[in-house]
């Protein structure tokens, strides 16, 4: 249990290093291999309206990206998801 516990902190100690000194770029991209529901419909309430599209991933500022057939990917900062993970 300690040498788990040791390794787990020195990954996290590794992300937090590289997310201090490259901002999320530096651990987005392996964030994005792991991440759950991207390509994939999401609907969310974010109390000014529905937003639905399909998600592309998470902002530099931590906000989830849809596609919404726009011109460009909406960034939901704050929201209630209804519905994720249906087909596009």
């Amino acid at each position: 249990p300690v040498a788990l516990a040791a390794g787990l902190t020195e990954a996290l100690a590794a992300l937090v290093d590289s997310f201090l000194e490259h901002g999320f770029s530096g651990v987005g991209e392996r964030w994005s291999r792991f991440a759950f529901g991207i390509g994939t419909e999401w609907e969310v309430d974010t109390g000014a309206g529905t937003v639905r599209g399909v998600c592309r991933g998470i902002s530099e500022r931590g906000g989830l990206l849809l596609d919404t057939g726009a011109t460009r990917s909406v960034e939901v900062l704050s929201g209630h998801v209804l519905r994720y993970g249906g087909r596009p």
